[in-house]
């Protein structure tokens, strides 16, 4: 029917993407690019738990020890990842992700630059890579920029905040929500139907009253949303919002907010400061 359906096959790595993935990915999009016979592609993971979590760390600190070992070096690796991204962020076929579990990382790059973007009661996406002395890559940035109020983006991409389904919904990061027990129904769909009307059948699923009584209600963000926009809006530096994190940890009276400002605190403590500050530049 046209439809050319990638699955992520990792359960027990939560489908981490090792470098053989990658490179077969690019290449099976960059073929399918000029086949007529697909019109359009479906990506879809194997497992419960997660969609994707990320490229397989351990894979790429081998290839800095020993590249001679795994046929690869570390450069080759991001440089394979990041052309997969920007291909699908870019390309002229519709995609379709389903997010049904966890998203990290390189999952993020797949999933949030795909056209149509997918997601379930079970989904939770973050990219915590300042954290690990990298920073928020694959088109992640971008995205926080252009889809969302900047002291929300400054906050999900300096402090790696995980995002629920509702979370992921409000800021526009996935367009469909749609319950996971209906999820065979609109893969089957996919994969069967002749001259399918890919939005029609999403929406068919994820109906606008769904997303409209998602956004209406209070998302994790939402519910700090105050603290977010103080001490995450309207700050050029990290240490502007270090500095006014500390002010609410120290003279906040309420006692969840103070936990909060201190929880985010840590995480700012804790993570490369080269990578934040990269971060906030790019997201400035």
């Amino acid at each position: 029917n046209g439809c050319g359906h990638l699955i992520l096959n990792r359960p027990a790595k939560y489908n981490a993407l090792t470098f053989e993935m990658l490179t077969y990915l690019l290449n099976v999009l960059l073929q399918w690019k000029e086949d007529k016979s697909v019109k359009f592609v479906l990506f879809s993971s194997a497992g419960s738990d997660a969609f994707c979590a990320g490229g397989d760390i351990e894979q790429l600190a081998e290839s800095i020890v020993n590249p001679d070992k795994c046929g690869f070096e570390s450069w080759q690796f991001v440089h394979t990842e990041y052309r997969l991204n920007l291909l699908i962020a870019t390309y002229s076929k519709p995609i379709i992700t389903l997010m049904d579990g966890v998203t990290m990382g390189g999952g993020c790059g797949i999933a949030i630059n795909s056209r149509f973007c997918v997601v379930t009661e079970h989904a939770l996406l973050s990219m915590p890579e300042n954290s690990i002395f990298w920073f928020p890559d694959c088109l992640f940035l971008y995205h926080l920029h252009r889809r969302m109020p900047r002291s929300v983006a400054h906050y999900i991409g300096l402090t790696g905040a995980t995002l629920d389904f509702h979370d992921v919904i409000s800021t526009n990061l996935a367009q469909y929500f749609i319950e996971s027990s209906h999820l065979q129904q609109v893969r089957s769909c996919l994969l069967t139907q002749n001259d399918i009307d890919i939005e029609q059948l999403l929406n068919g699923y994820s109906s606008s009253q769904n997303i409209q009584r998602l956004r209406s209600k209070q998302s994790s963000l939402e519910k700090h949303r105050e603290m977010i926009d103080d001490c995450f809006g309207n700050k050029q530096t990290v240490n502007d919002i270090i500095r006014r994190l500390q002010w609410r940890m120290h003279h906040e009276t309420d006692k969840v907010r103070r936990n909060w400002a201190t929880d985010q605190h840590s995480k700012l403590l804790n993570a490369s400061p080269l990578s934040m500050c990269l971060t906030m530049h790019i997201l400035n």
